[in-house]
């Protein structure tokens, strides 16, 4: 919602949004802000300051059983006050669950009354400790001491006494802070600042020099593969030998990579391995020995997560089909229904046809078309126009249709079959791109 406060800098009044209901599930974005310190943060219009706003919050993460409600006491709302906020936060937040999916801990909502508490346990739900909120804090008072120090070695100083708070976190700190700062006009000085303490620390620093050497190997990575017109399982797996011996690139090469990691990389990998034993390297078989163990692990776990996402989407399935509501029980499901779940009902279907089962076929298309049914009516008027004439069975009828098209509305729809026509064209989907090019024809 909105609401008008004071800047306190220059006392200009400025309306700002204010979000009181965060929901991990629902709205992970709110999530994400209120754990990177952007909730609820106003900012001047004149002068730029940022304002953190004291408002009453309820967190709800159905992952973790935790439904909490922050109230600030420098608003000093009476007791009843109190309750009667607590009471509409609690309702909407569980307003839209589902009978089924409702469970104990939402009937009674811990009230939390500072913020300090209600941070740490939102941090907790995503494994940090209240150990790693304070390195965090004493290394972002480091960060503002080295930025005011007169001289090189004064920082150099404070750095060798403060080993302990450089890690990685302390560059990536920096670099979150300098983000913020460079889309905030106002903040030139402290963009130049953070910009040169970011240089002095990869050039001071042992970690700093090891960071930039793997983001050089990063860059690198991605221009090879841009030259390849993408990452090849070859290109990945060189990499990945040249880099054996240093855990830091690789753990970054691996992240960056991950959907690369198949059989045949491991096979790759294997065969150098099979290389380094014929020639009796220790090192080498050693290294490559401890980089397939690690490409085995990830792609082992890869594979439990995609047989586990896999399991869900066929329970959803099956829920659906037991419904006495087919229609309902889509809607009930709707966050459910994602990428493995269409996968997953193609394969279903499949298997129905291949069986002769057409009481399942029939069933499994009827889900399939609600879904489709339910999709279109999210998109935009005209892209749902757009599919309505790409289905239709003749060009007499889509002609017809478009000739009723105010004049005014032929323009934007030309645009948008350009755009659909684009990505049919990259999609490699020519009966598609054959439909809209006819479209296109006729919309002129």
């Amino acid at each position: 919602m909105q609401t008008q406060i004071v800047c306190p800098r220059c006392q200009t009044p400025f309306m700002a949004e204010v979000h009181q209901l965060v929901d991990a599930q629902r709205t992970p974005e709110l999530k994400q802000m209120l754990l990177s310190g952007t909730l609820n943060v106003a900012e001047c219009p004149r002068c730029g300051a940022g304002t953190q706003m004291a408002a009453p919050m309820a967190y709800h993460d159905s992952e973790h059983q935790l439904f909490m409600i922050y109230v600030p006491m420098e608003l000093n709302l009476p007791m009843p006050e109190q309750q009667r906020l607590i009471g509409q936060m609690t309702k909407a937040i569980t307003a839209d669950i589902p009978p089924q999916q409702f469970k104990a801990y939402l009937l009674q909502p811990q009230n939390i009354i500072t913020m300090k508490t209600f941070m740490e346990k939102v941090f907790a739900t995503e494994g940090i400790t209240p150990e790693m909120l304070e390195q965090q804090r004493q290394q972002m008072v480091m960060l503002q001491q080295l930025m005011n120090l007169p001289t090189a070695a004064a920082m150099r100083e404070m750095v060798q006494k403060n080993m302990q708070l450089v890690d990685e976190q302390l560059f990536a700190i920096v670099q979150s802070t300098l983000q913020n700062a460079i889309q905030n006009p106002a903040a030139e000085d402290q963009v130049v600042a953070l910009s040169n303490l970011q240089a002095w620390l990869y050039t001071e620093t042992e970690l700093g020099r090891e960071l930039e050497k793997r983001q050089l190997v990063m860059r690198q990575l991605q221009r090879d593969a841009k030259e390849q017109g993408g990452l090849t399982t070859e290109l990945f797996a060189q990499y990945l030998i040249d880099n054996k011996g240093d855990e830091g690139t690789l753990a970054m090469l691996i992240q960056a990579g991950q959907q690369g990691i198949s059989y045949e990389l491991l096979m790759l990998i294997a065969a150098e391995l099979d290389k380094a034993q014929l020639q009796n390297n220790t090192a080498e078989i050693a290294q490559l020995s401890k980089l397939r163990e690690l490409l085995v692990g990830v792609y082992e776990e890869m594979e439990q997560e995609s047989q586990k996402v896999m399991q869900q989407a066929q329970q959803a399935l099956e829920t659906i089909l037991k419904a006495p509501n087919t229609a309902q029980a889509v809607q009930q499901h709707l966050g459910q229904i994602d990428e493995a779940f269409m996968y997953n009902l193609s394969i279903q279907l499949a298997q129905a046809e291949q069986n002769k089962d057409a009481v399942r076929q029939l069933a499994l298309r009827n889900i399939h078309s609600l879904i489709i049914k339910e999709a279109e009516n999210q998109l935009p008027p005209e892209l749902r126009l757009i599919n309505q004439l790409i289905r239709l069975p003749d060009e007499a009828a889509q002609q017809q249709i478009i000739n009723q098209l105010p004049a005014d509305a032929r323009p934007q729809l030309a645009q948008l079959l350009q755009a659909v026509g684009a990505q049919m064209a990259e999609n490699g989907d020519e009966e598609m791109l054959a439909r809209v090019v006819k479209l296109q024809a006729m919309v002129g």
